[in-house]
């Protein structure tokens, strides 16, 4: 199998390092390793350690992971060019270099809401408001959709926010799990990161297997959704991590309550605020 080299030069060849001790003292310039993509150009990367009895710490953008073995392989998400971190753990210190590896195809299977959120492209993919009630509430553990107070396009939230149809949300994987908001002739807005835990669900009926979230969405760097604010006041702050209710090609829909919010409150008095979005046509 042909292994693509990574941009830089990824070690020092000489010496073998055979006898390197724990307790050493090395430079970056003594770390001795190699980091390849398995295939030309794609996302399977294979990142070998060439130090025997050295134990290593390998940083690719989605975990750390310490390695005892020498060869560790993982399947990354993202395109471009991508920061591989290694940090030798010795008794003397810690060491650490980062190299770069280029990917230009996901030729290897991630989870589909990569590709859901941020498309196949390394442009990524642009979200707007979707069409009518697309912002509101509903009762916290019982309502996907907003159907209390809503808003559409163009309208006026309760926390005097306007859901303005000139912005959009983009998602992309260009060289990390980026995200932007930004108005449609291209001004940004914010900046930030995103993540998404699928292992976060919420059951709206166990024994009929209804799910009212299938995940969760997180954003960093204080980047929030389009009127990224409870609906019906500002005063709790932007909104950074969000219930994933529904997500597929086409559709996104989020929801959030406050941290104190009951669950399916009995008297239906919790509410949690709703998003729908569509992918920009």
């Amino acid at each position: 199998m042909l292994l693509l080299p990574a941009l830089v030069a990824l070690s020092a060849c000489e010496p073998t390092k055979d006898d390197i001790k724990p307790d050493a003292v090395m430079g970056a310039d003594d770390l001795n390793f190699t980091v390849a993509s398995t295939t030309p150009g794609g996302n399977e990367i294979k990142m070998t350690n060439l130090m025997p009895g050295v134990v290593v710490q390998w940083d690719h953008l989605t975990g750390l992971i310490t390695a005892t073995e020498p060869e560790t392989t993982v399947v990354l998400p993202f395109m471009g060019d991508i920061p591989i971190k290694i940090t030798a753990v010795l008794n003397g210190g810690q060491v650490s270099k980062t190299v770069t590896v280029s990917i230009t195809a996901l030729d290897h299977p991630v989870a589909p809401q990569w590709a859901m959120f941020a498309g196949t492209s390394i442009e990524g993919k642009a979200w707007v408001w979707g069409d009518g009630n697309c912002y509101g509430t509903n009762g916290y553990g019982w309502g996907v959709v907003p159907s209390w107070n809503t808003a559409s396009v163009g309208g006026t939230a309760d926390n005097d926010l306007l859901v303005d149809g000139d912005q959009q949300m983009v998602f992309d994987l260009d060289g990390g799990a980026n995200y932007t908001k930004r108005t449609a002739d291209g001004t940004i807005l914010e900046t930030g990161t995103f993540a998404f835990d699928m292992s976060k669900t919420k059951v709206m009926d166990a024994e009929a297997g209804t799910m009212y979230s299938i995940g969760e969405l997180s954003l960093t760097n204080e980047a929030t959704v389009l009127c990224g604010y409870d609906f019906y006041s500002q005063g709790s702050g932007p909104i950074s991590k969000y219930d994933i209710v529904a997500i597929d090609d086409d559709k996104l829909i989020l929801a959030w309550a406050a941290p104190d919010a009951v669950f399916q409150d009995p008297d239906w008095a919790t509410t949690n605020t709703i998003w729908i979005f569509k992918a920009k046509e």
